[in-house]
């Protein structure tokens, strides 16, 4: 229980440590009051284009997941096939 204690008050203690800012665009909400028009254009731009380049490739990522896991489960079935061929 006193670890248990101990670990719940380094949580509460570490959470409030964290400061969350809005931000636009990807930008903290500090800064991006202190942006000119032309730069936040650019900032807008730069953001879209992130997130369609994100959009193009997630085809390939979910691929990849995918692909990642199968290679999980086969060498867990191989594991499990040499572990049983060695029971004797």
């Amino acid at each position: 229980m006193n670890k248990f204690s101990l670990l719940f008050c380094v949580s509460l203690f570490l959470s409030g440590c964290f400061h969350y800012e809005p931000q636009m665009f990807g930008v903290p909400q500090s800064i991006w009051v202190t942006l000119s028009e032309a730069e936040r254009v650019h900032v807008i731009d730069g953001y879209n284009r992130k997130k369609e380049l994100e959009e193009a490739n997630r085809p390939a990522r979910e691929a990849l997941a995918a692909t990642q896991k199968l290679l999980e489960n086969q060498m867990t079935i191989n594991n499990n096939n040499m572990n049983k061929k060695h029971k004797y």
